[in-house]
């Protein structure tokens, strides 16, 4: 199974559109345009109508996208999980900084609450 041919998918009907998916993934509009078709023959069916004003989902498709956005939030969550277990979730990262950039914002729009900025103006 190929992830990359549903996270195109995806993407695709969000966007509503090859070309707008095309420029967010950073391919060409034919590069999705062969994995939609690539997915559509693993999958014997046609997932997309397309069309000059764009694309919509066939009553397939429309059946598929659960299942598909399910199975990319599961495959997110697996990467989360292995990342942890290999320990690139844990720990406590500290910045050292001049107290002209360490401002209280900055310091509270840390990535992660196991980031700690101490010393800020303000705090």
């Amino acid at each position: 199974m190929n992830l990359t041919k549903y996270k195109t998918l995806a993407t695709v009907v969000e966007l509503g559109s090859l070309t707008q998916a095309a420029r967010q993934m950073n391919v060409t509009q034919s590069a999705v345009s062969h994995t939609l078709d690539s997915l559509e023959r693993d999958l014997g069916f046609a997932v997309l109508k397309r069309s000059r004003a764009g694309v919509s989902l066939t009553g397939e498709g429309e059946r598929l996208m659960p299942a598909v956005r399910s199975l990319l939030s599961s495959a997110e969550q697996l990467e989360q999980t292995a990342s942890a277990i290999r320990g690139l979730d844990t720990g406590t990262v500290r910045i050292g900084a001049f107290t002209s950039v360490a401002t209280p914002a900055r310091c509270a729009s840390a990535p992660s609450p196991r980031w700690r900025c101490t010393g800020c103006r303000g705090s």
